[in-house]
This record gives C-alpha cells, sequence and structure tokens, in this order.
C-alpha cells in the first residue's frame, strides 16, 4: 500500500529549485508491501526421538533444562501452528518510505523517486504502532540518503508527519543505519 505523506506545489518546487540550483523534494511516500521473500526459518523446529533440540532459532536444549520439555513442547507447537497459518492469516511485510524529487534540467525537471531499503519480516498482525515506529526511522533514513544527494527542502522531514492517521514524531535513530 502506498501512502502519499507529503507534496510540495510544483511553483513551489520551481522557485526552490531555482533559487538553490539543488534537486528538490517534491513528495514523500510511505509504503507498507507484502515481503515476496520471507524468511520463515525461526519458526522451524528440529528435534530428536527424545524431545532435545537437534537445530532451531528459538529454542535450546537449555530451554529444556530451564522450562521444562512439555513447555518448549508447547511453544514449537504454537510455532509450527502459526507456520501453518502463514499466508491464510497473517504474512510479512516490508514498510520503506520514499520520495520523489525534481531535478531542474534547463527548463524543465527530471524526476526521480529515491527508496529506502526498507525493513522486512515484519509479521502482518503486529501493532499499527510498532509500523509506524517503523516508518518513522525509514524517514531518517531517507532524510540522510537526500542528505548525500545535497536535495534542498528536506526541512519537512523534521517536523512530524502524518502517516496512516496519526502523526508521526522524526526518530532519533532509525531502524537501518548508514554511516560514513
Amino acid at each position: 500500500m502506498k501512502t502519499k505523506i507529503f507534496e510540495r506545489s510544483f511553483d513551489e518546487i520551481k522557485d526552490i529549485a531555482r533559487k538553490t540550483g539543488k534537486p528538490v523534494l517534491a513528495a514523500v511516500y510511505g509504503y507498507r508491501e507484502i515481503d515476496e521473500y520471507p524468511d520463515l526459518t525461526w519458526l522451524k523446529t528440529v528435534q530428536a526421538e527424545d524431545g532435545s533440540i537437534i537445530s532451531s532459532c528459538r529454542y535450546s536444549n537449555e530451554d529444556i533444562k530451564e522450562y521444562g520439555l512439555e513447555q518448549v513442547q508447547r511453544w514449537i507447537d504454537e510455532d509450527h501452528e502459526r507456520l501453518e497459518s502463514y499466508g491464510d492469516t497473517w504474512w510479512m511485510e516490508g514498510v520503506r518510505a520514499a520520495a520523489e524529487i525534481y531535478i531542474l534540467a534547463g527548463d524543465s525537471f527530471i524526476i526521480q523517486l529515491i527508496q529506502t531499503p526498507g525493513l522486512w519480516g515484519i509479521e502482518s498482525d503486529s501493532e499499527e504502532a510498532y509500523f509506524k515506529e517503523v516508518f518513522s526511522g525509514e524517514v531518517t533514513v531517507l532524510r540522510g540518503m537526500l542528505e548525500k544527494l545535497n536535495v534542498a527542502g528536506l526541512e519537512i522531514l523534521e517536523k512530524p508527519l502524518k502517516y496512516l492517521g496519526d502523526v508521526i514524531e522524526p526518530a532519533e535513530t532509525p531502524a537501518t543505519c548508514y554511516t560514513d
């Protein structure tokens, strides 16, 4: 699902481009999409006949010692049921942010879409607040990408934005971090 978060008028874009000579942030979008290549291995556990753990991303034989085989087996069975319902009652999604930038080229503009890599592998039935938190982090990543591209008009990304009906504050630290 693509959601428009912010959009400048064409006159404002022209004015900023002519004054600064830089590419201009024209629009911001939020994306929430199905993860086409999810990693569900964290729900799989291989056990020996005696119930001990052979292979698991979540459980170990130490868990069996601490919580007992019966409890760990319940968790493994719940994971198996969850895996079986994948695609029917839940799926994996990704969240990313994108910016449409206008680059002055003589008397016209070249329009480019710049997208964050996104955060993927989010369970579709996660709390809405979590999706909004992830989007806030993606906007922070997007701002860093646009700064590297010397884009003008980024002040809008330092203010709260409206996303999925709620105001999203800019994140201090993104979920994904880029460094020099």
